[in-house]
């Protein structure tokens, strides 16, 4: 075996000493390698005294309660602003929800306003047909009633004359086909006609002159009942004379 000197020491070459030396030369280079951070810092107390020693402790102490109190506030005020934050998120979600019902309500808004209007426009058309076909139903009314006057007048008691259907006469009376004689009182130059010619009589109106009467018959109306109500009693003459013109009998 070998053996070496170095500096007056004697090393031998087994390996039994080797991995202390390299654990040594590890533990001199994190020594060395460590940062003075790490370091604690060397209290001296050799320039204040035991009152200066005390008071500077009770101040420390103070002062660590206060940071200690803040810092617990702090986090109270932050654990209350982080809820109120999640409770305004869910609100703001909420209104948002809110929001897209309400474009939706003011779009169906919208389209019933729309409809409305186009109701509206519809029912002013409707009235406005309906008040001209009640004024064509009292023209037609008032010329119902004078004819019927007029009929009357005119025919009187005549049971029979030219333009009676004798077909529906001879049904009524049972009266044979093979007869001449249709009904006593027929005028004597058809008793013995087989075949007579009639000729239906017809009445034509003018339907644009009766409801302008009728118009001016009510404005005229109206404004004698606003101006002489004593002049009521002359409407019936007033109706008749009105409607003579617009009726021609053929």
């Amino acid at each position: 075996m070998q053996e070496t000197k170095t500096e007056g020491k004697c090393w031998d070459d087994s390996d039994e000493d080797e991995p202390e030396e390299y654990g040594n030369y590890a533990l001199m280079a994190k020594e060395e390698s460590s940062p003075s951070s790490h370091e604690l810092p060397i209290l001296t107390t050799l320039d204040i005294t035991t009152a200066q020693y005390k008071k500077t402790v009770e101040e420390m102490s103070t002062e660590m309660l206060n940071i200690h109190t803040s810092m617990m506030a702090t986090t109270e005020e932050l654990t209350r602003l982080l809820n109120v934050n999640c409770e305004l998120e869910d609100k703001n979600e909420k209104l948002s929800l809110m929001l897209v019902s309400f474009e939706s309500v003011k779009q169906d808004n919208e389209y019933l306003k729309n409809k409305l209007d186009y109701a509206e426009k519809v029912e002013a058309e409707l009235k406005a047909k309906l008040a001209e076909n009640e004024l064509k139903i009292k023209a037609y009314q008032n010329l119902a009633t004078l004819l019927s006057c007029f009929h009357e007048k005119v025919t009187g008691n005549t049971k029979v004359g030219i333009g009676l259907d004798y077909e529906s006469l001879k049904k009524k009376k049972h009266v044979k086909n093979k007869e001449k004689k249709v009904n006593m009182s027929a005028p004597k130059v058809l008793q013995t006609v087989d075949n007579p010619l009639f000729k239906h009589s017809k009445v034509d109106f003018d339907e644009e002159f009766l409801i302008i009467k009728q118009e001016i018959y009510e404005e005229d109306q109206q404004t004698e009942e606003a101006s002489t109500p004593s002049s009521r009693g002359t409407q019936a003459s007033s109706k008749i004379e009105m409607y003579q013109s617009p009726a021609q009998v053929k």
